[in-house]
């Protein structure tokens, strides 16, 4: 074998430990990836009497915004607590920018007619709602 054969086999060696290495760091760096399993159930029976009778029924147990506020979840609607997964916005009362420092919540494409409560207070304010979005200030 001659001399620059042996130079580029090394040079071969030297690449892929470097690239191995690489990987190694990159991997340990990159931030880890959570999953969760959450169960939903549901509830089907059968009715011979009523064959065009064929709804399921929702048995998930309710977890999460509605064991915490079950004043604000209506007897038809339920929520799954997702392990890990949390969303914080954070309000500036101060800030001139509505969109970004406000809270927002997108509503499908008709207007709204809405009743906020200030919690400390229990004072309505009523507004009518665009249909993009809305903030409140208190």
């Amino acid at each position: 074998m001659k001399i620059w054969q042996q130079d580029v086999i090394k040079l071969i060696y030297f690449t892929r430990k470097k690239i191995a290495l690489s990987a190694l760091l990159f991997l340990a760096i990159v931030p880890k990836a959570n999953s969760a399993t959450v169960d939903v159930t549901t509830e089907f029976i059968a009715d011979l009497q009523q064959p065009q009778k064929n709804n399921f029924v929702n048995t998930t147990p309710v977890s999460g915004f509605c064991v915490d506020f079950l004043t604000f979840c209506r007897s038809d609607e339920f929520s799954i607590l997702i392990p890990d997964l949390t969303a914080r916005k954070y309000f500036d009362s101060s800030s001139p920018d509505l969109i970004s420092h406000h809270t927002s919540i997108s509503l499908d494409g008709r207007g709204k007619e809405v009743t906020l409560k200030d919690i400390k207070t229990r004072e309505n304010d009523y507004g009518d709602i665009s249909p993009y979005s809305f903030w409140y200030a208190a």
